[in-house]
């Protein structure tokens, strides 16, 4: 009778099938016709398994399907460590590396399939006012000599700053759709130059209540700040605090420390944070109160913010109906931000 080619079902063996495999082959009583029709495997799939038993010893050893990875073991120690340097890493610098250090040409993909492997990912880079070494320096020492107050502080802390609104948001915006679709009316971000046109705020925070939040007619400077708090700020914050006893906080700007108006707050009386580190918005909590409002303002539609004057009221409706208690607890989390700056010896926190 002649042998008849078994039909082939069989893709991969299970570990139970390959010691079953192993035990009939030792016996040395199957042909391999036989081997072949009872675990229904093709010819070249029983020459290549008798190759594992016999010479490469590796048949309990599972083969590895697809194309071999050239992320070897050396290479990944070396992303291992790239990524844990202070410098920034991207999937372009490290192929770059690689290929300087081990002669290998890799592929963006492999390096891509490798980081997902271990946990890692690729984010949009944040932007935040660049540090230099004194800047980190100044900040660990101002804020560390300000732990030291307790938290009863922060309710007499007014945490002020001027912010400017566009019409029309810079950030990237993301979409769920198809290939192909991507130019579909409802998957366009529009862009306008200038983002619209834009509107600069001034607004105070404290623990129980706000300020109103004021327009910024034209450039800030010394003059027209000094004004804008002899006629709208102060009177507000004198009715609030009626013994006067509140902390005014502003940042480093110029119209905030020009000698002029220096001068004009203490003529008034106030105590004032002296020598707000540079480059700190991140310790701020009104900062936090400017990006939510943002995002608000985002999500507003177009037709209610079509001209500069109802873009303005739509500004003032969000500061106006933000929950005081999400402002308190923003200013509560102000000495636990020293706290994670000097953990991060001067450097950036999350806003």
């Amino acid at each position: 009778m002649r042998f008849q080619k078994p039909k082939i079902t069989r893709t991969v063996m299970t570990e139970a099938d390959r010691q079953r495999f192993y035990d009939l082959y030792q016996l040395k009583s199957y042909t391999a016709e036989q081997m072949m029709e009872i675990f229904q495997i093709s010819l070249r799939s029983y020459k290549r398994y008798i190759y594992q038993i016999e010479v490469t010893k590796n048949f309990f050893t599972p083969l590895k399907r697809g194309r071999p990875t050239v992320i070897t073991e050396p290479i990944a120690n070396f992303i291992n460590r790239s990524l844990g340097q202070k410098s920034k890493q991207n999937i372009p610098v490290l192929q770059r590396k690689i290929k300087e250090n081990f002669e290998v040409q890799v592929s963006h993909t492999a390096v891509w399939s490798y980081l997902k492997k271990v946990g890692y990912g690729t984010y949009t880079c944040r932007r935040m006012p660049l540090l230099t070494e004194s800047h980190r320096l100044n900040r660990e020492k101002f804020f560390n000599e300000y732990l030291r107050y307790g938290p009863e502080i922060l309710e007499d802390i007014v945490f002020t700053d001027e912010s400017r609104f566009c019409r029309f948001s810079d950030r990237k915006e993301t979409c769920i759709t198809k290939k192909g679709r991507t130019t579909e009316d409802k998957n366009i971000q529009s862009t306008v130059k200038f983002n619209g046109g834009s509107i600069m705020f001034w607004g105070g925070i404290f623990v129980g209540g706000r300020t109103d939040l004021i327009e910024v007619q034209g450039a800030m400077d010394a003059d027209l700040y000094i004004e804008m708090l002899r006629t709208l700020v102060l009177p507000e914050l004198k009715t609030a605090f009626p013994n006067q006893e509140f902390i005014f906080q502003q940042d480093g700007a110029r119209c905030h420390t020009a000698k002029k108006t220096i001068l004009f707050l203490e003529g008034e009386g106030l105590d004032i944070i002296e020598n707000w580190p540079p480059q700190s918005c991140d310790a701020s909590p009104i900062e936090a109160v400017w990006s939510w409002m943002k995002l608000k303002l985002d999500a507003t539609p177009l037709e209610e913010r079509d001209t500069k004057e109802k873009f303005a009221q739509c500004i003032v409706d969000i500061w106006d109906n933000i929950d005081q208690v999400k402002i308190d607890h923003l200013i509560y989390s102000f000495l636990d931000r020293f706290k994670k700056i000097i953990e991060a010896e001067g450097g950036h926190i999350k806003v």
